[in-house]
Parts: C-alpha cells; sequence; structure tokens
C-alpha cells in the first residue's frame, strides 16, 4: 500500500456518512461515473448535510480518477 492510499483511507470526504477518499476512489474505479453513481456505491451526499459539504470535492475525485 502507498502512501497515498494510506493518507486516502484516512481523509474523510464525507463527514455525514464518514465514507473516505479511498472508498470513493475505488468506487469510481468498479465502474462510477458522477456523484450519483458514487452515492449508490457509497452512501456519500446521504446524509444529514445531503451533499452540500462534499459534492465538489467528489467531483474533483472523479475528475482526478477518470482524467476529464
Amino acid at each position: 500500500m502507498t502512501e497515498e492510499e494510506i493518507k486516502d483511507r484516512y481523509k474523510k470526504v464525507c463527514i455525514c456518512r464518514s465514507v473516505s477518499k479511498g472508498t470513493i476512489k475505488q468506487a469510481i474505479k468498479d465502474g462510477a461515473k458522477n456523484v450519483a453513481d458514487v452515492r449508490r456505491r457509497t452512501g456519500a451526499t446521504s446524509g444529514a448535510c445531503k451533499g452540500s459539504r462534499c459534492t465538489a470535492t467528489i467531483n474533483d475525485i472523479i475528475k482526478e480518477v477518470i482524467g476529464n
């Protein structure tokens, strides 16, 4: 496991649902192409704030992983 993978495992992106960056990256690698796909696979954006805190970050991670 690389240092980046370790950091991603512990960095929480969705605070309400306690979803880590690593979990979101894995969902994207497994086929999630947008925030709705990530929500279905991880539960991110479905907490108390309904994604107001994490949606922009999730979009950035999608761009980072997919490369668009």
